[in-house]
C-alpha cells in the first residue's frame, strides 16, 4: 500500500473538522491529500426540536443514526442517557465508530448496505409497530426512511440535527485546482477527488460554476458510498471509484487498485 498513490495530488472535499482520517490514509499511500472542504456543518435552522429529543431521550425505544455528525450533534455533552431496553441502528461503519466512543451508545445493528435501503433491511424482521423512533438527520435528508417505518406503524420522531452549507471560502481554490481547459497534469491541478456525501459532489459543482463538468471531466472522482454516487450520476459525473465499504481505508485502497490499473493496463 505504501506508495501506491505515490504522484497523485488528491482533493478531499470532506468538511475541514472531519478530514484528517482520510488525508492521513491517502498520506500513507504516497498520494498528495490536499484539503477543499465544500461543506461546513452548522446547527440546524430551529434547534428546539433536537433539544426537545435529546431531553425525552427515555421516550423512544429506538434510534437510527445516518451520520457521524447526527451523532455529534444528538450526543453532544453532556450526552443524554440511552435508555435501558432501547435499540440503535447505525448506518454504516464510521457513524457506529462514531456512537462507540460513547460505549453506552454503540449500535446493536449495523447495515450491509450504507444506505438507506441498507438500514431499512436491516430492520426488516424487527417489531416496529408502536415503537417510538428517533431520527435525528441532516436538514437536507429525503424522508425515505421516516415515511417507511411509519407505513410499518412505528411512531417516527425525525428531527434536523444539523445543516450543512456550502464552504464558499473554497470556490478560487477549488477553481485553482481544476482549471478551465488546462491540462490535468498543470502543476497546481489535481486529478483525482474524492466525495464523502451527497452534499460534497454537489456543492463542489455549484462552486466551480456552470463548467463544472468540464473541469471535472479528466479528473478521477470517487464515491465513499451509494448515495453519493448517485448524486454523482444526477449532476452527469462519472464516478470511476467506489469504495466497497463507507471507511476511510476502503476508499483508499480502491482508488490504489484503480490507479495501479490505469498505470500498469491491467
Amino acid at each position: 500500500m505504501a506508495n501506491a498513490l505515490a504522484g497523485h495530488r488528491v482533493v478531499v472535499t470532506r468538511a475541514a473538522e472531519q478530514a484528517d482520517e482520510l488525508m492521513q490514509h491517502l498520506a500513507a499511500a504516497g498520494a498528495t491529500p490536499i484539503a477543499l472542504p465544500t461543506i461546513a456543518i452548522v446547527p440546524p435552522a430551529d434547534p428546539a426540536p433536537l433539544a426537545a429529543a435529546r431531553c425525552h431521550a427515555a421516550g423512544y425505544d429506538g434510534f437510527i443514526f445516518t451520520s457521524a455528525n447526527a451523532v455529534a450533534a444528538y450526543l453532544a455533552s453532556p450526552a443524554p442517557a440511552r435508555p435501558a431496553a432501547s435499540w440503535v441502528c447505525a448506518v454504516g461503519p464510521a457513524t457506529a465508530a462514531a456512537l462507540a466512543r460513547l460505549p453506552a451508545w454503540a449500535p446493536d445493528r449495523i447495515p450491509d448496505a450504507s444506505s438507506a435501503a441498507g438500514v431499512l433491511a436491516a430492520l426488516a424482521h424487527a417489531p416496529l409497530a408502536g415503537q417510538a423512533i428517533l431520527f435525528p438527520r441532516s436538514a437536507i435528508a429525503p424522508g425515505t426512511i421516516p415515511a417507511a417505518l411509519a407505513a410499518r406503524g412505528a411512531l417516527v420522531t425525525a428531527v434536523d440535527a444539523y445543516q450543512t452549507i456550502v464552504a464558499t471560502a473554497s470556490q478560487a481554490p477549488a477553481r485553482t485546482l481544476f482549471p478551465a481547459g488546462a491540462p490535468v497534469h498543470a502543476a497546481t491541478a489535481a486529478d483525482t477527488v474524492v466525495f464523502t456525501s451527497a452534499s460534497t459532489a454537489r456543492n463542489l459543482a455549484a462552486l466551480l460554476g456552470d463548467d463544472y463538468r468540464a473541469r471535472l471531466r479528466h479528473v478521477a472522482l470517487a464515491a465513499l458510498g451509494p448515495s453519493t454516487r448517485a448524486a454523482m450520476e444526477q449532476l452527469g459525473l462519472d464516478c470511476a471509484v467506489q469504495a466497497p465499504a463507507t471507511t476511510a481505508a476502503s476508499l483508499v485502497a480502491a482508488l490504489a487498485e484503480y490507479w495501479h490499473a490505469r498505470t500498469t493496463g491491467s
